[in-house]
Parts: C-alpha cells; sequence; structure tokens
C-alpha cells in the first residue's frame, strides 16, 4: 500500500520501535522497578530444584510455611544463596508454600508480609519461575529469619480484593465489548492492579465517543447488581459446557 503511493517504510524502524514498546509493557506489570534483587540470574542450586510452592492463595489468605531458600545480592548485584538475613536485608524468601499471588497473566502481585513471633518481612513483589516456585522479594523489617524457619505468610486482604474486583472488571468489561462491538472482540493483554485495569483488545477501528459511553454504562449496570462470585474447580469440558469463555489457549 505504501510503495502505490510512492512511499518507503522503516520495517527495521518499525521492528526497533516495537521492541521498545514491548519492554515498555512489561516494564509496566511490575509494581516495584527499584527492587535491589532481580529475580533473572537466580543461582543454579535454586533454579534446577524442581519442587514446586503449594499455592493456597485462592481458599486462603494465610498459611504456615517453610522457608527453603533464603536469597541474598552481593555488592555487585549477584545473587547467592545463605542462612540467614536480618533487619534491613533486601532477599529473595522461597518457601514450600505460599497464599501471595505471584505477578502472572497480566495481574499484579499480591502484597502482605512474612512473619514469625520475632521476625517480620514486608513483600515487595512475588513472581514465579519456570519451576513453580514463587520468588517472594522482601525487606527484612525486624528480626532474622534463618533457612529452614517455620514462618507465616499473610496476604494484604484489602489489596487483595482491589485487585481481584478490578481482575472481575476486565471480564465485565469484555462481555460488553463484545455485545457492544460485535463477538469477534477478545482479549489481547492486560494489566489488573490494586488501583486501576487495562484491557487489550482487537477491533477494526476506534471505538466511537458512543460506544464509549454505552459500553462504560453497560459495566457499571453489572457491577451494581452486586451479583455474587462464587468459585467452582471442574474440568475444561465441564467449564465450557456450563458456559465458560476460555482465551488463548488458556488451561
Amino acid at each position: 500500500m505504501a510503495s502505490e503511493e510512492g512511499l518507503k517504510v522503516d520495517e527495521e524502524g518499525f521492528k526497533a520501535a516495537m521492541e521498545k514498546q514491548k519492554e515498555t509493557a512489561r516494564a509496566a506489570t511490575k509494581a516495584k522497578e527499584d527492587l535491589a534483587l532481580s529475580v533473572s540470574e537466580i543461582p543454579e542450586e535454586v533454579s534446577k530444584d524442581s519442587n514446586a510452592t503449594v499455592y493456597d492463595g485462592y481458599d486462603n489468605l494465610k498459611c504456615d510455611a517453610k522457608v527453603i531458600y533464603i536469597l541474598k545480592a552481593d555488592a555487585d548485584g549477584k545473587l547467592s544463596t545463605v542462612d540467614s538475613a536480618s533487619a534491613g536485608d533486601d532477599i529473595i524468601a522461597v518457601c514450600d508454600k505460599t497464599v501471595l499471588y505471584a505477578t502472572m497473566g497480566g495481574q499484579i502481585h499480591d502484597e502482605g508480609k512474612i512473619y514469625t513471633a520475632d521476625f517480620e518481612a514486608e513483600v515487595l513483589s512475588v513472581d514465579k519461575d519456570a519451576a513453580g516456585k514463587y520468588l517472594h522479594t522482601l525487606k527484612v523489617v525486624k528480626g532474622t529469619i534463618a533457612k529452614g524457619a517455620s514462618v507465616s505468610i499473610e496476604v494484604d486482604k484489602k489489596n487483595r480484593m482491589s485487585i481481584a474486583r478490578n481482575h472481575t472488571a476486565t471480564h465485565i468489561l469484555l462481555s460488553a465489548l463484545q455485545k457492544t462491538l460485535g463477538s469477534h472482540v477478545e482479549q489481547a493483554g492486560s494489566y489488573v492492579g490494586s488501583d486501576r485495569l487495562r484491557f487489550d483488545f482487537n477491533h477494526s477501528q476506534a471505538m466511537t465517543a458512543e460506544e464509549l459511553v454505552k459500553v462504560e454504562a453497560m459495566v457499571n449496570a453489572k457491577i451494581a447488581e452486586s451479583i455474587p462470585v462464587v468459585t467452582d474447580v471442574m474440568t475444561v469440558d465441564e467449564a465450557k459446557k456450563s458456559g465458560a469463555m476460555a482465551l488463548f489457549g488458556e488451561k
């Protein structure tokens, strides 16, 4: 189309700009970009451990767990395993169990705390590695913690519920968009945080002002119904039979 108009397309420039945008989008899903620790260079001892963390956060907001690994960065920023950490330290803790949701699927991680009678750490972020281990980035605010210790892990309920409301709102928004623009509309990405949501979707053109008003009204009307949100665990086939929608190859 460009050549027909006597124009040239800077493909390399486009690719560079696209990659920059992808990096910006990836960075936007991280709540704290200034963390002292990075989960990209986990020590081999930890990365090769295939034991996944048991996640119990769908049913509970608090659990007891055992500390399996404590990771700490040296002066050069290199992560290594340590036996203990004290007040003021930034660490990554891997436990056998957690209730803290990790950043994934466009949804931000939970906030909360990990503590004992004489130890407390603030949760800065939570990530999940390929083996299913939950990597809790923590700021130790009180006491000392040692590898193998038994701890309590607790979710910040107010923050969790704010994230949950925005998560549910993305589903309501998708339904309203499909009813307004057509059944071809599908979710192409999202950001779900405690303060806002961003919803990416495919459509052939920009929405009109009238369409925006209509969708907003539909979403607000559905929210106002205060419909109970319930959880049912079932097979994929059972879910589809019940009317559930699966997007981009969801399991």
